[in-house]
């Protein structure tokens, strides 16, 4: 098989795994979020919704593109940096795919739906059709639920990040920051185990960002239903 056929095949059965999974990749309904938020209380994080965090996916230099754009000085490699939102059992909830590799983890939250989503609140729902929503605790200014993110991140309503280094710690800063830690790392291990599954992202490549963010899409299908 040539090399055009075969890249018109790869995308032809990511395009179908997509068709056939639509719903894969996503925050699910209202008992797969009331789920979710249950497992992360028992962390000692109520009404959280997943964990977020970005990751470099090395590439060839991508074409009639400026490559500055993409080689990123931290890891002097061109890459594509991709935003993840993951639960505690590794599922894939979001993801937005293709930013240069110096595009910092705050400039990608911007630019994605779910930050438009979140502003707009339409994603961090206060439902009251939720059957659920009378057994979670009720957190002063985060009534709706949020996303666990490290410190590139802003803080925000719905996006709570570490104390990091602050001037003055105390010891109940000193202990929230160990949990966020050790429960953040899902999104990490999720890293990984993704990137070993799927050994394409693994390695630099040559790539064509549409058709790859299609290709990411339908490994992301392929991890959730594995």
């Amino acid at each position: 098989m040539g090399k055009t056929s075969g890249l018109r095949a790869i995308t032809e059965v990511a395009e179908a795994i997509h068709a056939a999974y639509p719903n894969a990749v996503s925050f699910g309904g209202l008992e797969d979020r009331h789920r979710r938020m249950q497992q992360f209380e028992a962390l000692g994080f109520p009404n959280c919704w997943g964990c977020i965090d970005c990751t470099h996916v090395y590439v060839d230099k991508p074409r009639s593109r400026d490559g500055d754009d993409y080689c990123s000085g931290r890891h002097n490699r061109f890459s594509l940096v991709t935003q993840v939102v993951v639960d505690s059992e590794l599922k894939i909830l979001d993801f937005c795919y293709g930013f240069p590799g110096t595009v910092g983890d705050a400039r990608v939250l911007k630019n994605t739906s779910l930050y438009r989503r979140a502003l707009k609140g339409s994603l961090f729902l206060d439902d009251p059709q939720d059957p659920f929503r009378g057994e979670r605790p009720f957190i002063p200014g985060v009534p709706n639920g949020y996303l666990l993110g490290d410190g590139g991140y802003p803080n925000l309503p719905w996006l709570v990040i570490s104390y990091g280094r602050q001037p003055v710690v105390t010891r109940a800063m000193q202990q929230f920051d160990a949990l966020h830690k050790i429960v953040r790392s899902c999104v990490e291990r999720f890293f990984g185990v993704f990137k070993m599954r799927f050994q394409f992202f693994y390695r630099p490549h040559i790539t064509d960002i549409r058709r790859e963010r299609l290709e990411f899409l339908a490994c992301c299908i392929l991890h959730n239903l594995l």
